[in-house]
Parts: structure tokens; C-alpha cells; sequence
């Protein structure tokens, strides 16, 4: 098991055989012979107070955007003053093709990521990325750094 790690934001477990790639604040993770693709997106925040309908919000304004005919139910994790997620899982039609979602969203005061994996409604990505984004955590602030 490997890690991605993006200093002073988030560090997340990543199965063997996936691969990241980096571009403008947004991750990609595949996996070779799979038909879908996982994202984690960094958006900064301002330190204002977080609110289960804050995140709750941008979840559903992003499933919205997938074109679903019906909006899922979104669970909110509410984890004290400092952390909240959220998670959603679902199916929506595009081009003819019937694919998986899972959009999961972690708030922090200083960042909020919103990660999302489609593929194929059987695939086995879709559980797996979803371990991926539960597994995400935000570092400690090193009292003493090297050089």
C-alpha cells in the first residue's frame, strides 16, 4: 500500500497498482485494465466555522452537475469542530452508458477536497476508491522540519 501525500493538506492510502497524477489542485488515480478513474480535488477555505449543511451543499451541487434523474441520499459525518464528510453513491446515464459514482467529501477550515470515482456499476474501483477517500486524514504539523 502506498501513500499520496500532499504536504499540509492530506494524505491518503492507495492500493497497489493505482497511479496518481497531478493537475492544478486536482488528483487523478487509475488503474491499469479498469474502466474508470478516481478524483480528489483541493479547494482552500477561508477558516470560517464548518457546517453539516455547508458540505452536505457542495455534494449535492456536484451530483446535481452528473446529471442524475433523482438526487441520492447524502450521509454527513459530522466529526467535531474540525472535520466533517460526506458520501453518496449512485448511477446516472451518459452517452448512451450507464455508469457507478461515488462522491465523497472531506471539510477542513483551511481546505475542503471533494473526491469522486465513476466506472462501470459492477466495478470493484467503485469500493475501492471509496476505502481510498475514507482513508484520507490531514497530516500534523511538524513542530521541527529537516533543512
Amino acid at each position: 500500500m502506498a501513500m499520496l501525500e500532499v504536504p499540509d493538506v492530506f494524505t491518503m492510502l492507495v492500493p497497489d497498482g493505482w497511479t496518481a497524477t497531478r493537475s492544478d489542485g486536482t488528483y487523478e488515480l487509475t488503474r491499469p485494465g479498469d474502466d474508470g478513474a478516481a478524483h480528489v480535488s483541493v479547494y482552500e477555505r477561508d477558516g470560517r466555522p464548518l457546517s453539516d449543511e455547508e458540505i452536505d451543499g457542495v455534494v449535492a451541487q456536484f451530483v446535481a452537475r452528473t446529471g442524475v434523474s433523482e438526487m441520492p441520499a447524502i450521509t454527513v459525518l459530522n466529526e467535531g469542530r474540525s472535520q466533517r464528510r460526506a458520501v453518496t453513491h449512485f448511477t446516472a446515464e451518459a452517452d448512451g452508458q450507464v455508469l457507478g459514482w461515488v462522491v465523497f467529501a472531506v471539510i477542513w477550515p483551511d481546505h475542503l477536497l471533494l473526491c469522486s470515482c465513476t466506472a462501470g456499476p459492477s466495478s470493484p474501483m467503485l469500493a475501492e476508491s471509496e476505502r481510498m477517500f475514507a482513508s484520507i486524514f490531514k497530516p500534523k504539523r511538524r513542530l521541527f522540519r529537516r533543512g
